[in-house]
């Protein structure tokens, strides 16, 4: 995945990130008569958005299904209709950087899941491209009790890894509407931190990945009743705790492909 020397667990993405993976990107809904359709990526490794746009017409375009590009097809869906995040928005295609992108609407409680199993260790990584385009809270992956990357009221400065237990990392920073690159990296039962954009803005460790996450931008916790606005272009999940050089390797592709400029 994107070169690592590791193997992701899970892989999602509106590029294609691996060299192995022959499968479409997503499975989109249209809203003008519910009939779904695979949308697949060019030559070049892009979102098919001529496709996809063709299919959609003029109407909204929602995903069913975001396809995990791991080879283990721990692929993310919603079947309800209203809880589907948006790619196509009255015909016009929903982007951040003019890159494609899910967007999840809390006034809809919008998200997807996976099943279990996946992430069974205390060294773990997870990276993730998003930006919280509104309201307060926004998780990545969670799980019951825990979640792993997301904002508490609207700030980067909470970055919890298990919910009951208050591990907070982050140092600070109000969430923003601009495109982020986080990778967040377990290691072991007391250490974890959070990179934004390459530099680590841990301020504190903690957290253990004890309960294997299950959902995409909610938190199961609480009945997950916690949703926001948000738009999510990638997540990758390893069931390993990523050196520096595999992060790097991640990150400067996500910096050159969302123009997402580092912090140097």
């Amino acid at each position: 995945i994107l070169g690592t020397t590791q193997t992701a667990q899970v892989a999602y993405s509106i590029r294609k990130i691996s060299t192995t993976y022959n499968g479409p990107a997503i499975q989109v809904r249209r809203s003008s008569d519910n009939t779904t359709q695979d949308i697949g990526f060019t030559a070049g490794g892009d979102l098919d958005q001529t496709a996809l746009l063709s299919f959609v017409g003029s109407d909204n375009g929602f995903i069913t299904t975001w396809y995990d590009q791991s080879g283990n097809a721990r692929n993310m869906v919603q079947a309800t209709a209203i809880r589907q995040p948006r790619i196509v928005n009255a015909g016009v295609l929903e982007t951040k950087n003019a890159r494609p992108g899910l967007k999840h609407l809390s006034s809809n409680q919008q998200f997807l899941t996976v099943g279990t199993g996946y992430l069974s260790t205390n060294n773990w990584t997870v990276n993730a491209v998003q930006s919280l385009d509104g309201g307060v809270n926004q998780r990545m992956l969670s799980g019951t009790p825990n979640w792993i990357l997301g904002f508490w009221n609207g700030n980067e400065s909470s970055f919890y890894f298990q919910a009951g237990s208050g591990g907070t990392l982050g140092s600070g920073f109000p969430a923003t509407t601009a495109v982020q690159t986080y990778t967040a990296i377990g290691q072991g039962a007391s250490n974890a931190g959070v990179f934004r954009n390459g530099v680590n803005i841990s301020t504190q460790g903690g957290g253990v990945a004890s309960n294997p996450p299950t959902s995409l931008f909610t938190s199961s916790y609480q009945g997950g009743s916690e949703f926001s606005d948000g738009t999510t272009q990638e997540l990758i999940v390893f069931n390993s705790s990523l050196g520096s050089s595999d992060r790097q390797t991640i990150e400067t592709s996500q910096f050159c492909y969302y123009s997402i400029p580092p912090t140097i």
